[in-house]
């Protein structure tokens, strides 16, 4: 549908554009646009992208809305007819109090050019009542006054969807408010998710920008960046803080599982992208969340999660890479901490491990009984699984499936004695229908794994499928004289587990796996 903003003002009964104040236009323009908003489509694909960021410095929206919508200088020519200038009506709209410099800046930057992309990607984040503050001069003095924003009018829209936030003593119901983000020219649009209390109270402010700080019940969004010189102003941010990330992860859940998301494919729907230290705790949430609720295991959940977070840095000073006391968390958020502690542990646990002199991870001890404590690393190694999170998949193009593996022995005097060995198995289980105990039928040897040659990837030994557990193995193959350890054959076997396109591995040996797809 196509009206000019003329149209549009017959059509809701207003007075001629020329009888028309300033103010009443610029209202008028923003319910027009909004409504032209409508029509835009919101990106509906798979995966979508969730920026979450503890400021967005939107600016005001008027003329960028006009322009995304392709109207701009129709709108203009329109007022000038009737004697009004755009730039004069522009003046009037009251910038959004959500964000205070480049931090907040790149955060719109990037949810404007995901919309213009076409991406399906939105921003997540507060609803700064007063923002920062309004700087303001009185008897040659600056004061700083608390910036009242939201109007009657606004570009905020209200949504039916919110979630209950637990903190250690009380909880607070949200409230999600969307700003459409509109593409240049796009026929789609993201939005600018905010979330925020009911109970919010202005009579908390009392001086300039001074307020309750310990009220948190109804201050919580009032301000941007509290000041954390004490500890009250510091345990506010914590609360800011968890109830940003923990909405941001109720809200990605949500939407994913409406899309046909059985959580344990979430990474498939979903990715998180951390604005600074300010939204970190996004990480631990949404584990709690997945182990708490949807029976998730640790590990699993934990591997999910990092492979569906980013994080981007953009100041290397103390205030831009926040450090919580252990005990204020407690005081606020108790439910993530276990969460975080055992993230630690795994962290400082991997670190004493590699650092002990008996470990030497190319597949050595020092010890004596060299095969007794590799088999202790290589249990706990399985064990703590999670702590290999950061081994990034490589997707093969070509197929997994080789022609050339036929099992016949090429060059029976080959150096390659392992390989000689994995051919001479597959051909056993293959030709002759050898099925090994627990193992399974040998279905593929040296199963390649690299997509491109610089890809630092080698090969599978032997490939397996038992059946009657449909369960498919990566076997590492070793000679019965090899100094490598147990340890190192756990690491090898891990490392193609966590490196291969499990997907796409059980797609191109689906003759053979036919009850695993």
């Amino acid at each position: 549908m196509s009206y000019n903003f003329t149209d549009f003002l017959k059509k809701k009964n207003e007075k001629n554009l020329n009888e028309m104040t300033n103010q009443e236009i610029y209202y008028k323009l923003l319910e027009y646009v909004k409504e032209r908003a409508d029509e835009k489509t919101p990106n509906k694909s798979k995966k979508k992208i969730y920026y979450i960021s503890a400021e967005f410095l939107i600016g005001k929206l008027l003329s960028n809305n006009l322009i995304n919508l392709g109207i701009y200088k129709e709108v203009r020519e329109e007022l000038k007819a009737a004697g009004k200038n755009l730039s004069h009506i522009e003046e009037i709209e009251v910038e959004p109090s959500l964000g205070n410099g480049g931090l907040g800046r790149l955060a719109s930057c990037f949810v404007d050019s995901m919309s213009t992309l076409g991406i399906n990607g939105e921003g997540v984040g507060l609803n700064y009542h007063c923002g920062l503050f309004k700087q303001v001069f009185k008897n040659n003095e600056q004061k700083a006054e608390a910036n009242y924003w939201i109007e009657d009018q606004s570009w905020l829209r209200d949504t039916n969807i919110g979630y209950e936030v637990k903190f250690k003593n009380f909880s607070l119901h949200s409230k999600l408010k969307r700003i459409d983000i509109l593409g240049y020219e796009k026929d789609t649009k993201n939005y600018l998710n905010l979330f925020d209390i009911e109970s919010i109270d202005y009579n908390l402010i009392k001086n300039g920008i001074s307020f309750d700080e310990e009220n948190i019940e109804k201050n919580l969004t009032l301000f941007l960046y509290p000041d954390d010189s004490t500890k009250k102003g510091e345990l506010l941010r914590i609360y800011q803080q968890y109830f940003m990330v923990s909405n941001a992860a109720r809200l990605i859940i949500a939407e994913a599982t409406e899309k046909g998301s059985n959580i344990h494919d979430l990474a498939d729907y979903a990715f998180v992208q951390i604005n600074d230290t300010h939204p970190n705790m996004v990480i631990p949430e949404l584990i709690r969340i997945m182990t708490e609720e949807h029976n998730i295991s640790f590990e699993e959940a934990t591997e999910i999660v990092t492979k569906m977070t980013g994080y981007t840095n953009h100041t290397i000073l103390a205030e831009a890479l926040e450090k919580w006391p252990l005990d204020y968390l407690e005081e606020v958020v108790p439910n993530i901490v276990e969460i975080i502690k055992k993230l630690e542990v795994a962290k400082s646990e991997m670190w004493k491990f590699y650092s002990q002199d008996f470990v030497n991870y190319r597949g050595k001890t020092s010890d004596k009984e060299r095969y007794y404590y590799t088999e202790i690393i290589a249990k706990w190694l399985l064990d703590n699984i999670e702590l290999f999170n950061d081994i990034k998949m490589i997707s093969r193009e070509n197929s997994y499936k080789v022609d050339s593996h036929d099992g016949k022995i090429k060059n029976e005097k080959s150096g390659r004695e392992e390989e000689i060995i994995a051919m001479k198995l597959f051909d056993f289980s293959q030709n002759q229908g050898k099925v090994f105990d627990i193992i399974g039928k040998i279905i593929d040897y040296q199963t390649p794994l690299k997509n491109v040659q610089t890809d630092k990837a080698g090969k599978i030994d032997l490939l397996a499928y038992n059946e009657n557990e449909k369960t498919l193995r990566i076997l590492e193959l070793k000679k019965p004289d090899s100094k490598e350890t147990m340890l190192r054959c756990v690491l090898e076997a891990y490392t193609y587990l966590k490196v291969v396109d499990k997907a796409k591995l059980l797609k191109d040996f689906a003759v053979f796996l036919i009850y695993l797809l």
